[in-house]
């Protein structure tokens, strides 16, 4: 990992070249932090900095479900993007309690999607 001023490198073609990317917005605030007021819990608590993160920083944080046999999630309504743009979705998580991982969408019509990931495989399933 480079600092935010440093120059980065490509090795994928076998030599060493620049690594230019194009610049990028988080649309999302606070996007790592799930225990901010800006993420709304359903049936679940978040422990915050409960486990090491992917750079190897103990920032990751913990969706801790309640008793009810029923959904758990942390969800935020995400910015209105304009139709036709590019945009990509990332998120890190491990399996802990539960084994799968929904991930829904929805776009400006309001229709939603719904990835579902098994987190033993590391596979994209359906549950």
């Amino acid at each position: 990992m480079s600092a935010a001023d440093a120059a980065r490198y490509d090795y994928s073609t076998g030599r060493r070249a620049l690594l230019l990317e194009a610049s990028a917005t988080n649309l999302l605030p606070n996007s790592a932090q799930f225990d901010a007021a800006s993420w709304g819990k359903t049936r679940a608590s978040v422990l915050a900095n409960a486990a090491l993160a992917p750079d190897g920083t103990m920032t990751a944080d913990k969706l801790v479900e309640d008793t009810s046999n029923n959904s758990h999630f942390a969800a935020r309504p995400g910015t209105q993007i304009a139709g036709g743009t590019a945009v990509t979705v990332s998120i890190f998580v491990k399996a802990a309690e539960r084994r799968w991982f929904a991930l829904p969408t929805s776009d400006s019509a309001n229709v939603f999607r719904t990835s579902y990931f098994d987190l033993q495989t590391g596979t994209l399933g359906v549950v």
